[in-house]
């Protein structure tokens, strides 16, 4: 399987939670399809995890709190 092959079954595979990626269904795909309240607040939950992780990487070593910040502000967004 050639890498072009690869990606085009991903996508293939993957086309409807692909769709969800950065859209307003991020959070359903987050939940599987499941939007009662005990699966929406566990993927929030685990969301903000991610996102307190990654700010912590970003802040370890850095100096210039203005530089951490645009960055965050450039960041896509998971969801």
């Amino acid at each position: 399987m050639t890498p072009k092959q690869f990606v085009e079954s991903v996508g293939t595979d993957n086309t409807t939670v692909l769709s969800r990626l950065g859209s307003s269904k991020g959070l359903y795909a987050d939940t599987e399809g499941t939007m009662e309240r005990a699966a929406v607040l566990r993927a929030a939950a685990t969301g903000e995890f991610h996102a307190r992780e990654t700010f912590e990487g970003w802040a370890e070593g850095e100096t210039d709190d203005a530089d951490l910040l645009g960055r965050s502000a450039t960041t896509p967004k998971h969801g």
